[in-house]
Formats: structure tokens, C-alpha cells, sequence
């Protein structure tokens, strides 16, 4: 058996991040987008080769590491690759992969090009593009080293060229770059200072819209056995897990994932936020509810404790683009329905979570999940239907943010012409000449210099009344022009 609590040795202890190095050559365009990792810029090196032909042979693929922050989840938007290529219509191809001890792992998705925008910069007769790509619905966990591959993809009979250009001057962000070239015999992956390019990273940036884990019901079980006593493949059966929210502020509730494990067709897949019942201190109304937006299979398979076990696979389930807006400072429970076709041999179960660094007694964070039977009307433990009957949690993430108060109104933004200040109807040096007066003496045309009207009078008036008189907003007018006119 499996010890679920043996570490998988990886290349996290090379995870000091550096910061990227200056480009004198182009960057790249990541200004409308929430930028997540950037590389660095091309720095002029070169390139390696990264082309497959058009019936999809691999000739040469390049990859290349990124970090997202710990404790959040990310939507990744946008991906973004200079590129070397002497094509007229430059087109590619872009795979994320999973982090194996420091080198790409399994694939997570692809995705093929959506732009490409020409940097005016060549080297070698090649010519520099920024090639973008749109990633659609795809979340990552902060907190883990990924790999991003980059692939040119020849026209039908094309002899195109495509290299991933460099970037850092030879200065690593986490670890170098890997690449394959199976023609040449490199048929796995290869650290990149094998080549004349020497050690170096490559240039891409990922845009991602990242939102904070509000709550981590921990990595999911796999070692143990689910009986059929906690089957939610038929209609209304749910399990369910608490979550408790910091108290002065509102919380929007983005997304939500969690494991399941199943080995039939799910025809109906939804989360379910609940209230708390402040007598039995269990799920108590259904306040919101929402459909799976997708689905992922994990490559984990598991076993059923029946006499005929049966074996169910996991996936992962996401929620996304929720938007539930809640209360702090209350307990909701999270409800997982997952609904088979209807088959006897349907099955079905949320995955029950693990936290190694506690021991077996000690695997909630506050209250144990729950389990929900129609035909009982009662809410059980979770755990206690599991082999070890140790209460447990369930394998679910729940990420959002705070929902921030509006900020107070500007009490100069209602005023046309703020650095009019003598107040005559006109913008011009006698306002300069007046406010200074105020300033420095405490008279004048208002008798005061508390310019941006905080309850304070201090060099921030001052400067933010400089900042009107050189910047005048639309309702001044210079030149001893009525104001507004």
C-alpha cells in the first residue's frame, strides 16, 4: 500500500525567485492584463529551437518554469512568448505542464496562438514576435512550480523556422530552461546550458486573475477505502463541509473546487453554500447554489470497500465565477451534489482529505464534515462511515477577497476649479499668490490652507494644490477666463 505521507522530492528548494533583468532590446506587452509571472525581456542571446511541422511531428519544444503565490488560486488568462521566426503568419503552440523534480511532468492543457504582433526586432534574419495566447477556463493552485512549453507550428508543407527567444542574460529565475529536440537524440527533457546558449530562461509572461484561498480543506485522501454507505450518485445526496469567514467585512465567494471521485457519468455536478443552524450547529438553509464549470480528471484511481470493490476515479471540479457576496464572522457550510445516471452500480463520493502534519485524531480544522441521506433527513458524520472512523474534512478550496468599502467621496472632486482659490471666478496667478498666503500665514482669502479639506493643514496641501495649479482639472481655465466658461 501507498504511504500517503511520503513527500515527493521535487525542485522546491530551488524556488528563490530573482528578479527579472532589464531588457535593452523590447519587453512584453502585458499593460492590459493583470501580469502574474514575467520572465524578462528578450535580452538579445538568441533562441533555441521550438517547431513542430504541421501534422504535428515535434522537431524542438522549449520550456520554461513559473511560481504563483502561495494561498491563492489562478485563473490563467493570457500567455504571452517572444518568439524568433522568419514566417509571414507566425502561429503556435503553448502547453502547460506539471512540475516532475524539476523538469515538465504531465500535461495539464494546450493551447494554440491568438496573435502575433511583430517587435520591429531581428537577429539572425529572424524576425522577433510577440505571440499571444487566450487560455480560457484553466485554474492553477499558488504556490507550486509549473512549466510553460513553447512550440512553432510549420504551414502544410512549410520549411518556417521557429525559435523561443531567451531572456535574463543568463541570470535564473527558479530553474533554467529544458528543451527537447528528438531528431538530435534529446528525446527527454534537457537543461538548456547542454546547449551554446549556456544556462538561461526564456521570455514569456502569464497574466492570471488570482484570488486569496479564504479556506483549504487539505490534499485529498487517496490511500483509503469509500464504502457504499456514503454513495451520493443518487438524487439529493450531498456531503458537506464547514467553513468559518473573519468578521468585519463582506467576502465574495469567486470559486470553488473539489475532488470527486466517480466511476460513471455525472449528469448533474453543483455546489450548494449553506447557512449555519445555530442550534445543532449544522447545515442549516440553502442560500446560494451553481453548476460545475469544469471538470478535469486528476489520474487517480481509487477502490470501494464492497465485497466486489469497485473502482472510481478522481477529477477535479470547479465552480468558478461565482460571485456570492456573504457576511464575515459566520459559519456556512460548502455542499458538494454529484448525481449519477441513475444505475445501480453508479458511485460516487467527495474526496475525504489528509493533513499528514497532524496525526490521525486530529484531521479537522473545526467542525468534521457531514454526510446527507434522504432517506434518513439527517446530516452524519463523514467520517465516521470511513474504515478509521476518524473524523475528517472534505477536499475543497474555496477562494475569494474581501470586499473592500467604497472609499469616502472626494470632497474637491464635487468642486469645478479647486485651485481657484480666491474664489472670483477666474484661474490664474492671484489664486498661486493667495493660497501661498494662506499657507504661510494662516490668512487670506479663506483664512486657511487645508486645500484638500482633510481636517489637516500640512505640506500635503501644498503639494496636492501645486498639482491643480500646473495640472488644472477641465473647469479651470487659465488666462483669467471666467471658471467653467
Amino acid at each position: 500500500m501507498r504511504d500517503r505521507c511520503v513527500p515527493v522530492l521535487g525542485a522546491l528548494a530551488l524556488l528563490l525567485v530573482v528578479a527579472p533583468v532589464a531588457s535593452a532590446q523590447v519587453a512584453l506587452n502585458v499593460g492590459f492584463c493583470v501580469c502574474s509571472w514575467d520572465n524578462g525581456d528578450y535580452d538579445s542571446a538568441g533562441g533555441q529551437l521550438a517547431l513542430q511541422e504541421f501534422d504535428g511531428t515535434v522537431l524542438g519544444e522549449v520550456a520554461d518554469d513559473f511560481f504563483l503565490r502561495p494561498g491563492t488560486l489562478n485563473r490563467i488568462d493570457n500567455i504571452f512568448a517572444l518568439m524568433l521566426t522568419d514566417s509571414d503568419a507566425p502561429d503556435a503552440i503553448a502547453t502547460l505542464y506539471r512540475d516532475c523534480n524539476g523538469k515538465p511532468g504531465d500535461v495539464i492543457a494546450s493551447f494554440p496562438s491568438t496573435s502575433a504582433v511583430d517587435t520591429g526586432i531581428d537577429k539572425d534574419e529572424l524576425d522577433l514576435y510577440e505571440i499571444g495566447f487566450v487560455t480560457g477556463n484553466c485554474r492553477l493552485e499558488g504556490g507550486q512550480l509549473y512549466w510553460i512549453g513553447f512550440r512553432g507550428v510549420r504551414t502544410d508543407g512549410g520549411s518556417e523556422e521557429y525559435q523561443l527567444a531567451t531572456a535574463g542574460s543568463s541570470v535564473v529565475q527558479a530553474v533554467q530552461g529544458q528543451y527537447l529536440l528528438p531528431d538530435q537524440g534529446a528525446v527527454d527533457w534537457t537543461p538548456i546550458d547542454t546547449t551554446n546558449l549556456g544556462k538561461t530562461d526564456f521570455a514569456f509572461a502569464i497574466c492570471a486573475d488570482e484570488c486569496d484561498v479564504l479556506y483549504d480543506g487539505g490534499e485529498a485522501d487517496y490511500i483509503i477505502e469509500y464504502p457504499v454507505e456514503i454513495n451520493q450518485a443518487l438524487a439529493n445526496y450531498r456531503s458537506s463541509d464547514d467553513i468559518s469567514l473573519p468578521p468585519c467585512a463582506e467576502w465574495e465567494i469567486d470559486v470553488i473546487r473539489a475532488c470527486v471521485l466517480t466511476n460513471c457519468e455525472l449528469t448533474t455536478v453543483e455546489v450548494e453554500l449553506w447557512d449555519q443552524d445555530p442550534e445543532t450547529c449544522m447545515p442549516g438553509m440553502p442560500l446560494m447554489t451553481a453548476s460545475a464549470t469544469k471538470r478535469e480528471p486528476l489520474g487517480v484511481s481509487v477502490s470501494t470497500t464492497e465485497v466486489v470493490p469497485m473502482v472510481v476515479d478522481a477529477i477535479s471540479i470547479d465552480f468558478g465565477e461565482l460571485g456570492w457576496v456573504v457576511e464575515g464572522g459566520k459559519t456556512y457550510w460548502v455542499s458538494i451534489v454529484a448525481e449519477g445516471t441513475g444505475a445501480l452500480r453508479d458511485r460516487t463520493f467527495v474526496c475525504a482529505s489528509f493533513d499528514c502534519n497532524k496525526g490521525a485524531e486530529c484531521q479537522t480544522k473545526a467542525g468534521p464534515a457531514k454526510f446527507f441521506k434522504p432517506s434518513v433527513g439527517l446530516w452524519e458524520g463523514f467520517g465516521s462511515f470511513l474504515g478509521d472512523e476518524v473524523d475528517r474534512e472534505l477536499a475543497i478550496i474555496v477562494c475569494g477577497r474581501r470586499v473592500e468599502e467604497e472609499p469616502p467621496d472626494d470632497p474637491i472632486a464635487a468642486i469645478d476649479c479647486p485651485c481657484d482659490w480666491n474664489e472670483d471666478g477666474n484661474f490664474n496667478d492671484q489664486d498661486w499668490f493667495d493660497f501661498a498666503s494662506d499657507y504661510f500665514q494662516g490668512l487670506g482669502a479663506r483664512g486657511h490652507s487645508d486645500y484638500n479639506q482633510d481636517g489637516n493643514q500640512n505640506d500635503q496641501d501644498w503639494f496636492d494644490f501645486a498639482n491643480c495649479y500646473l495640472n488644472p482639472p477641465e473647469g479651470c481655465t487659465a488666462g483669467g477666463i471666467v471658471v467653467g466658461q
